[in-house]
């Protein structure tokens, strides 16, 4: 995701959530304000946040199943210029992991259908 399109990245990353479910984070500025994004990609029912996985991942599905069924759960909320990544984390990090959660549940592997 190119954030810089966006606005300017104040701060940025990967982290677990309470669950160990790993997602990407940032604090953007825009010209409407200051946002909180949190991010992650499914992949056949699994979290995925790290770029190369998802790239092999999704390359494997597409040679050999002949798909790719996937999708982004993109969080964002609306922030002060004061707040900071671990506050904004704490405060929506659960939001989060249970729209993730709920997401992973649609996203399942064809044969788990």
């Amino acid at each position: 995701m190119q954030l810089a399109e966006i606005g300017v990245v104040r701060e940025g990353g990967l982290f677990a959530d309470g669950t160990g479910t790993r997602v990407r984070d940032a604090l953007v500025t825009t010209k409407a304000g200051d946002l909180y994004l949190s991010w992650a990609f499914i992949v056949d029912g699994k979290v995925i946040a790290d770029d190369r996985e998802l790239k092999l991942r999704g390359l494997w599905n597409a040679l050999a199943e002949r798909r790719n069924a996937g999708g982004l759960v993109l969080v964002v909320a609306r922030v002060s210029a004061e707040t900071t990544l671990e506050q904004a984390r704490s405060r929506y990090g659960d939001l989060a992991a249970g729209a993730l959660g709920r997401a992973a549940g649609l996203l399942t592997p064809r044969s788990q259908v």
